[in-house]
This record gives C-alpha cells, structure tokens and sequence, in this order.
C-alpha cells in the first residue's frame, strides 16, 4: 500500500480535555436544512479543483513525510550506522549484513538492492577484486560492531 497522502486531524471527541461531540439529531437537523448550500458549495469546489488542480498544503506534505520516515527502517538504519559523503565506500556484503543484524531480519540481496536503490546508491565495482560496493556511504562505528565478521568497509 502507497500513502499518497496523510492529513492529520488536531482534534478529538469526547474522554478527558477533549471537546465532547454535539448531538447527532441536532447536527443532521443542521447539514439537512442546509444541503442545498452544501450541495453548490461541493459543486463550486470540484469546478475549482478540475480548472485549477489541488496543492498539497505544507502540513499535508510534512506529515506525509514524516510517517514515510517513520515507516521505513532503511532511513532509521542510514541514520544510525552509516556516515555518507563523496569519498566513502562499503562493500554491499557488509552493508547487507550489518542491516540484517541491525533490523533482525534477514533480506535478500534483490529485496536490499532495491532499497539502497529507493535511498539513490547504485552498486560500482571496486579494487582489483572488482567487489561489489556502495560508493558514497559506509559504515560507522555502530554500524560496523553489526559484522560478525572483520570488514572489508572502505572508510
């Protein structure tokens, strides 16, 4: 599933602090006698959204954002174990490895090919070995005490 777009609402009905909601005969009374106002109000907008389009309000895109963020334990493992820059290099095994000890799970190489490739890291070739390698990210401290083994990490 693609969250295209998150609203937040502010605020909530009933329990402590929060406003309780009205009567619900009292309010269909109310949209009832108004409809008709409701009605061309709804027709009005959907003339301006077909001739003019929808912008996302800031606050749309700022929550929408952040629960992107949120919901992708890629971002939280750059964040944490990797330092990124021009002149810094991982080899793919070791990058893989250490997400996996980090995150718990245990990715296939397409399935995390595909995530650095979301993130913008394309896999280069390196050193006479050829050895398959991110250009542009590597490992930091924390990072590489995820390697059960001793690395190959270019820093």
């Amino acid at each position: 599933m693609s969250i295209d777009h998150l609203v937040e609402f502010g605020v909530q009905f009933g329990g402590d602090g929060n406003p309780q909601a009205k009567d619900k005969n009292t309010l269909l009374a109310k949209l009832k006698d108004e409809s008709s106002g409701i009605l061309n109000w709804l027709i009005e907008g959907y003339r301006l959204l077909r001739s003019e389009g929808l912008e996302q309000p800031a606050a749309v895109e700022n929550a929408t954002r952040e629960y992107r963020e949120e919901q992708n334990p890629m971002l939280d493992f750059i964040e944490t174990c990797c330092v990124e820059g021009e002149d810094v290099t991982v080899t793919t095994q070791d990058l893989r490895e250490a997400y996996n000890s980090y995150s718990g799970e245990k990715t296939s190489q397409v399935w995390f090919g595909r995530q650095m490739s979301d993130q913008g890291y394309r896999v280069s070739r390196i050193g006479s070995a050829r050895l398959r390698a991110y250009k542009g990210i590597s490992l930091n401290d924390e990072g590489r005490s995820f390697l059960r083994r001793s690395s190959t990490s270019f820093i």
